[in-house]
């Protein structure tokens, strides 16, 4: 990992600990401490890539890991090897080695009998425990506590790591009033909070850590107590081995807060088994507090920090949407402001406080934590403004440009532009055709590619000129950019000044009165429109346009038109759409139009009834009007590519019809990625075998599907997926034709048959090698993009340049023919 991009300012650190939830008290006293290691390094690409290499994790892949030794040789792919050397713990704990920066620590655990133990551990990307991956903690929250199965004898633990050093110990599972151990139980680390608000009777959200330290799914009801009240709050389903942040909704009628409290205590149960205390602060709504809600993502509970604006009799605020950077909480983040009349300042959290990046799931929290707070606060949609600091300062470009009329001013404070200029990210080869389909899947990333949309919005750049973190060259490159074409931006670069310099880095006077003295046009004034955009699935809209389909999916989308009351007309021009929508309804009925996009004339003989204009283009460039958006086709609710399938309350579903070994896999898999969604995302989701989700769950209800295994090993397949392609034990079949294998890796994005607005994401195997293949895929990694298919083989962790057998986009009809796929190595299908 590049230093300079993961570096957390001291202010940052310490603003992180001002949040972060107090390791629980209750846990017990480690039985062993992992104090010696043998390490091996440079065995891992470093950098963000959608395939990357690994020569250990390839051994892995095949079966034939070895546990290592001291002085061990380690053959390399291609020739070369590595040397494992052994490393002691220092006094803390901490196994640190120059070659655990990208490399792996290698320990073991004597266990006298099968028992489940308490993994605690920090520092690594991932650890397998006897060849089970798991998740890690990189940015060392030290919440990661993992129910773990040991066997007698010895116990394997290979701990990837990219920062340096890891530290670990084993704990015993905590003991019940009895003296037994508790099979599921609190772990009172990393609450999700909201604050009581007073004079708001309201319910509250929360989210909580259930650990499930048995062999089996539990679903486990929980209960609140306050005062002789007792509530029942619902079931907590965990998986196996695993933990789960589990959203819960307190009633109101437990929150009542008496004059003069401070904090509330509640008392959480769950059914017959463990207990704990949750305190909640109670504050004025004048005052620094947080705001919980349910995520349309995933329905999990998330927060946002809020600085109300103070009290003003000019009537309705604007809304000062401000986002942190790495390392820093949103209600440290709001807590940097003063006070200010203009305007309530909202802060986000990312979904973490490293998170996304502000990109993927951290740019859908910022704008549902903005449209909840719009709606909570009654803030004036025509003023609001989008900044932040650091990772939030790119995070204020990315907002900025993608959703340009959705902000009257964008002002980014020591933020970077993209991966591309401030991070280790793959360099794509233009003449590889597949290179270009996963360059193509990135290109939101793109931020320098979308200026354009922020023609007639203020722009403010604040930089200091000594920032050792994100260097000022990010900002005088944009300060560049703009002044070739934008009217009205202003660039201040404070002399010598760090990366950090106080509060002032987000409160600088000039740049919130530069905020407040600008508004957004009246939505109905607005008749020219210059519209970018990456692909509909990620910014469709620009006042009265939709882009509904592009030619090329995940190539940028232009729109340039006009309107004409007076005239009754529309002109324009387009660059990669295939459908737009128009509202038309400013034009008055009852006489005709026309519009000219791209030198077709259309004529319409009166406004439609609800104001919308459909049109499509054919492949003769010729522009004609539709009656409706055929919404079995790609649309921007639904339309890939990959990612884009892990949310809408997205439910995981593993596959359990192939043998014993492979039903274990495809579980470890789910598991894994619902570990990597909590510790990333703060997330929260359901896992249901195959048979119980097609005999209890109605998947046609625009709930996105996750399915796990292939047609042979997944009983769900038939239900959910169409025939476009297959994935089988043997080999994956796309469209006619087949690659044949049982060691290839598939991640696939298709709509669910018989609903019109909801994906299935596939993630397969052709056989065991290829579901272990799937545990080394960064998809939860921000700058890392997969397009609608990819089909990998086992030769990428090894360096294969042609490991990728197949990468592209499906077309606007889901096929493959009508897409954009490249196939290496493949056969006909008959």
């Amino acid at each position: 990992m590049n230093n300079r991009f993961h570096r957390v300012s001291i202010a940052s650190l310490a603003a992180a600990a001002l949040i972060t939830t107090a390791p629980g008290a209750d846990l017990p006293e480690p039985d062993h401490r992992f104090e010696e290691a043998v390490v091996i390094g440079n065995v891992r690409s470093n950098g963000r890539t959608p395939d990357p290499r690994d020569a250990v994790q390839a051994r892995i892949v095949q079966g034939d890991f070895e546990a290592p030794r001291a002085d061990d040789d380690f053959e390399l792919p291609g020739g070369g090897s590595r040397r494992w050397n052994r490393i002691d713990a220092q006094d803390d704990g901490w196994i640190n080695d120059r070659a655990l920066r990208n490399g792996y620590a290698f320990s073991s655990f004597e266990s006298e009998e099968p028992r489940i133990m308490l993994l605690d551990a920090r520092g690594h990307s991932m650890v397998f425990v006897n060849n089970e991956p798991r998740i890690g903690d990189p940015y060392r929250y030290g919440s990661t506590i993992l129910p773990v199965a040991m066997r007698p004898g010895a116990n394997e633990f290979l701990f990837q790591c990219a920062r340096g050093g890891v530290k670990a110990n084993l704990r015993p599972l905590p003991k019940d009033a009895d003296g037994e151990d508790m099979g599921v139980f609190f772990l009172e680390r990393d609450d999700t909070l909201a604050d009581v608000i007073r004079g708001r009777n309201e319910s509250l959200e929360m989210g909580v850590i259930v650990v499930n330290a048995t062999r089996s799914p539990v679903r486990e009801l929980i209960r609140v107590r306050r005062d002789g009240q007792l509530v029942e709050l619902g079931e907590a389903a965990v998986p196996a081995l695993s933990l789960r942040k589990v959203p819960l909704t307190i009633p109101e009628t437990m929150l009542k807060a008496y004059e003069g409290q401070d904090t509330i205590e509640l008392a959480l149960e769950i059914d017959g088994g463990d207990s704990r205390t949750v305190e909640l602060q109670v504050k004025d709504e004048t005052a620094n507090h947080r705001v919980g809600f349910r995520s349309k993502i995933d329905d999990s509970v998330q927060y946002y920090a809020v600085n109300p604006a103070e009290s003003t009799d000019s009537g309705t605020h604007g809304l000062v949407l401000s986002l942190h950077g790495a390392g820093v909480e949103a209600a440290r983040q709001s807590g940097c402001y003063g006070a200010r009349t203009f305007a309530t300042v909202v802060a986000p959290t990312n979904r973490r406080s490293f998170g996304f990046d502000w990109e993927d799931w951290g740019r859908w929290d910022a704008l549902e934590v903005m449209d909840h707070a719009r709606d909570r606060y009654e803030t004036d949609a025509n003023r609001q403004w989008v900044t932040g600091h650091s990772m939030g300062g790119h995070g204020t470009w990315q907002l900025g440009v993608l959703f340009s009329d959705r902000w009257a001013a964008v002002a980014p404070s020591a933020g970077w532009v993209s991966f591309w200029s401030y991070a280790p990210i793959r360099r794509y080869r233009e003449n590889d055709p597949v290179d270009q389909m996963f360059l193509r899947a990135t290109s939101s990333s793109r931020t320098d590619q979308y200026l354009q949309n922020l023609k007639g919005r203020g722009v403010y750049v604040l930089h200091g000129s000594s920032d050792d973190n994100v260097p000022v060259s990010e900002a005088r490159s944009m300060r560049s950019e703009l002044g070739t074409f934008h009217e009205d931006f202003a660039y201040h670069e404070r002399k010598g000044a760090g990366h950090w310099w106080g509060n002032q880095c987000v409160d600088w006077p000039p740049m919130l009165q530069f905020m407040n003295e600008r508004s957004l046009s009246d939505p109905e004034s607005i008749d020219e429109i210059d519209f970018i955009t990456p692909s509909p699935s990620v910014s469709p809209d620009c006042s009265w346009i939709r882009i509904q389909q592009q030619a090329k999916s995940m190539e940028p989308s232009r729109v340039r038109i006009a309107r004409n009351r007076s005239n009754r007309t529309i002109t324009g021009s387009t660059e990669n759409v295939k459908m737009i929508t128009l509202d038309i309804s400013a034009f008055e009925s009852g006489e005709t139009m026309t519009l000219d996009i791209d030198d077709s004339k259309i004529r319409l003989e009166d406004v439609p009834d609800d104001g919308e204009l459909h049109l499509e283009v054919d492949e003769l460039g010729t522009w004609t009007t539709i009656e409706s958006i055929n919404r079995e086709h790609k649309h921007p609710d639904r339309s890939g590519p990959f990612k884009d399938a892990f949310r809408k309350r997205m439910i995981f579903v593993v596959g359990t019809m192939g043998d014993e070994e492979e039903t274990r896999l495809l579980r470890i898999k789910a598991r894994l990625d619902a570990e990597q969604w909590w510790y990333r995302g703060n997330g929260s989701v359901d896992i249901l075998d195959d048979r119980a989700f097609l005999d209890h769950h109605d998947w046609r209800n625009g709930r996105n599907v996750i399915l796990y295994g292939n047609a042979d090993t997944n009983g769900a397949w038939e239900a959910l997926v169409d025939d476009e392609v297959r994935v089988d034990r043997t080999g994956v079949a796309i469209g006619g034709r087949r690659i044949e294998g049982d060691g290839l890796g598939v991640l696939m994005v298709r709509p669910i048959k018989g609903d019109s607005d909801a994906t299935v994401a596939v993630v397969a195997g052709t056989g065991q090698r290829g579901t272990r293949l799937l545990h080394t895929i960064p998809y939860w990694t921000s700058g890392i993009g997969y397009p609608d298919l990819t089909v990998v083989d086992a030769g990428m962790l090894e360096g294969d340049q042609d490991s990728v057998r197949a990468a592209g986009f499906f077309g606007n009809d889901w096929t493959v023919d009508g897409g954009d796929v490249v196939i290496r190595g493949q056969t006909d299908d008959d």
